[in-house]
């Protein structure tokens, strides 16, 4: 598992079902490098430019078509929906990010309560990939103080990266336990497993897979932001190879966050 995203040629869809910019794995037998600012303001453009021509052009068909059925007026509205929340969450990553790197963000504690912080994640995971599939192990833990926001976000890019990178039959874990004062979430998937430089994709934004890999550009901000959420609030993210084949992502958190 890890968070990474192909890129489209920005043209516009041609009528029919919608086909949004999906993720593969990548080639990781060389390891990533951080992207130059040039870079970093070309991978943004790019992503930005797919959600907007789709959301264009489907614009333009609903105004050029004006007697579409009814079912295929509510497909292309459909898409536009879809399209723009992708854009608002590529956006609100972005943000996120850059608050991150500057060491500028803002967390805002609180009593959490994190059968409703799963639910909330799992409804927004669902909105990305309709068909994943989550099974939640039975878990007791008490009310914490966390930013409930953050770790719902957090939780939100693992059970999204976990579903990407495995099989599609196969459902993902999530399990929950509590040591002392430190609470474990782990998402666990039967995927490719975790990639050898893991530790650069979790501590970069945006990196890029040098061409003799194979790749060229490569997003990469769930894992960094899981990471840094973890962070602020004093816990850690931990990846590791799965017995059997597959990732276990664990977020490791203090039950009170300071």
């Amino acid at each position: 598992m890890y968070d990474g995203q192909q890129r489209d040629n920005g043209s516009m869809q041609p009528p029919g079902p919608h086909r949004p910019v999906s993720p593969s794995n990548s080639v990781f037998d060389a390891a990533p490098e951080a992207a130059s600012d040039s870079e970093f303001l070309a991978i943004v453009a790019h992503e930005l430019k797919g959600p907007l021509t789709n959301i264009g052009g489907y614009t333009q068909l609903l105004l050029r078509q004006p007697q579409l059925p009814d079912e295929r007026r509510t497909n292309y509205l459909r898409v536009i929906l879809d399209e723009t929340r992708r854009l608002s969450r590529l956006v609100n990553d972005l943000v996120d990010a850059t608050q991150f790197e500057s060491g500028h963000i803002e967390t805002i504690l609180g009593p959490a309560r994190l059968d409703g912080i799963i639910a909330g994640a799992l409804d927004r995971a669902q909105r990305v990939v309709p068909e994943g599939r989550l099974e939640v192990d039975e878990y007791a833990v008490p009310e914490a103080v966390w930013d409930s926001a953050r770790i719902e976000d957090a939780l939100f890019h693992l059970i999204v990266n976990a579903w990407r990178h495995a099989p599609a039959a196969e459902p993902v874990r999530l399990t929950v336990g509590q040591t002392g004062d430190r609470v474990l979430i782990a998402v666990q998937d039967r995927g490719a497993g975790v990639p050898e430089h893991v530790e650069t994709i979790m501590r970069t934004p945006f990196f890029r897979v040098p061409r003799s890999a194979g790749g060229r550009k490569v997003k990469g901000l769930g894992l960094f932001l899981t990471r840094s959420i973890a962070a602020a609030h004093g816990g850690a993210l931990h990846l590791r190879s799965r017995p059997g084949g597959g990732t276990i992502a664990e977020l490791e958190l203090p039950l009170r966050a300071r």
